[in-house]
């Protein structure tokens, strides 16, 4: 397994999927961005573990030990962590949408992450530190999303929560003394009667609420379309792109994986669309994409998903690199019924990778939302290519 992962690289990623890695001690090993999707990691010793942009989509890591972690970029779309332990992980741009991390202690860890519908029933977060701190965000504002999320009986005792979005989610019983919820989004939140220590966390006055508005359901559809006629969508995982460039950095292709974060938070924000399951569109996309053909490249595989997944349109990008100072940033959103493509942009950025890069992924998806929007007000016609 070692030797496997030693002769992993930044464009051929190590392939450990479906393996059955539980009970090993893999503490401090670098895992070089492999891919994890579907193994088992039951118990098994991750402790200070290197997995930056590590694929754990789907991965059984009930009772495994992450303390110390670097998950910075890793995707883990409903991954099984019932019972694990993050203490002092670091998990920034993270994906662990519908992840289930009942039981699990995230003490002291570090989140910036998109984690909506995940599940964590008595997890424990104290002293986590969730909130948005633009200072040292070289990409732009993030916040951790935990829309829909099920935090109940969650413990929050002096966790950073500053700017989490917590619409939708189920809070009751979780217990927040201590914690500062400046600017903490509450829109709606299930259990809002339940929740304790609320009288002695911080910033409270500083939270946004829906002024008492009824409580709805903390899980959004994920087979029927929702009661607002919203438009679904489903988003892609950015592509990587380094064929043309004169060389290929550590964390450049980690850029796609960072973008597709990016562009769902952004897509999210603006309540303008529905998106579709991100797991179910993973999932999807493994299974239908043709031998030597990645599905996120092709607009026949992205349309059969996007089908399948009860999608109105379907967005793809892809992030190519030139040279360590310029990037190409190109995306395409597609009827998914006609195939017709109503909106293709690409995109120059020059500067700082890791700088421009995210900020080209939100102004794709805002080309994404104005699209949809016209399409909704009647004015059909196709977006040009490179307008802006």
């Amino acid at each position: 397994m070692l030797a496997t992962l030693a002769a992993g690289s930044e464009t051929r990623r190590a392939s450990l999927a479906r393996a059955d890695l539980s009970g090993l001690d893999l503490s401090g090993v670098d895992f070089r961005r492999a891919d994890l999707t579907a193994s088992r990691l039951v118990g098994t010793n991750l402790s200070r573990a290197a997995m930056f942009g590590t694929s754990l989509d789907n991965v059984v890591a009930t009772g495994a030990n992450f303390d110390g972690a670097v998950l910075d970029v890793a995707v883990l779309r409903g991954a099984d962590l019932r019972r694990a332990t993050l203490r002092d992980a670091s998990l920034y741009a993270t994906i662990l949408i519908g992840a289930v991390l009942d039981s699990a202690d995230l003490t002291g860890a570090r989140i910036i992450a998109a984690m909506s519908d995940a599940s964590l029933r008595g997890a424990t977060l104290t002293r986590a530190r969730l909130g948005a701190d633009p200072g040292n965000q070289p990409m732009g504002v993030m916040r951790t999303d935990l829309e829909g999320a099920d935090l109940t009986g969650a413990d929050l005792r002096g966790a950073d929560l500053r700017k989490v979005n917590f619409t939708r989610a189920n809070l009751a019983g979780a217990d927040v003394t201590d914690a500062d919820l400046a600017g903490a989004v509450m829109r709606a939140v299930v259990g809002r009667d339940r929740i304790r220590g609320l009288d002695r966390a911080r910033n409270v006055e500083r939270a946004i609420v829906d002024g008492g508005a009824a409580p709805v359901a903390n899980r959004r559809p994920t087979t029927a379309p929702p009661a607002a006629a919203k438009p679904r969508v489903a988003v892609l995982d950015v592509a990587f792109y380094g064929a043309r460039a004169n060389s290929i950095e550590p964390g450049d292709s980690a850029m796609a994986t960072v973008s597709t974060g990016r562009i769902w938070h952004a897509l999210r924000e603006s309540n303008a669309l529905d998106l579709a399951d991100s797991a179910r569109v993973a999932s999807l996309a493994a299974s239908l994409q043709q031998p030597g053909i990645a599905c996120n490249t092709s607009i026949a595989c992205a349309r059969a998903v996007a089908a399948q997944a009860g999608a109105t349109y379907v967005a793809m990008a892809k992030v190519s690199k030139l040279s360590n100072l310029i990037w190409y940033f190109s995306g395409q959103l597609i009827d998914v019924a006609t195939g017709r493509i109503l909106m293709d942009d690409e995109f120059e950025l020059k500067g700082v990778r890791d700088d421009l890069v995210p900020k080209g992924a939100t102004a794709l998806a805002r080309r994404i939302v104005k699209v949809a929007e016209r399409q909704a007000a009647g004015a059909d016609a196709p977006t040009p290519a490179g307008s802006r």
